[in-house]
């Protein structure tokens, strides 16, 4: 429970970073978002990137999800 609790805090305090980087919240390719949670550090930032990256695979359709294991 406490654990769930610092995780979700940590992604909380990511997101806040997320948003002020992305301050005109252009929406991202998953290969875009992929590439910031490489290039990051930060568990914080991290986080919250990968949430991004598990949304914008959810919302591409099968072939666009697909080929992006295939890149």
């Amino acid at each position: 429970m406490l654990l769930n609790k610092w995780l979700s805090s940590v992604a909380d305090v990511g997101r806040e970073m997320l948003s002020r980087k992305n301050d005109t919240r252009k929406s991202k390719t998953l290969e875009e978002y992929c590439a910031d949670l490489m290039s990051n550090k930060g568990e914080a930032l991290g986080t919250a990137i990968a949430n991004e990256v598990a949304a914008a695979y959810q919302a591409a359709d099968d072939e666009k999800n697909s080929a992006f294991f295939i890149i």
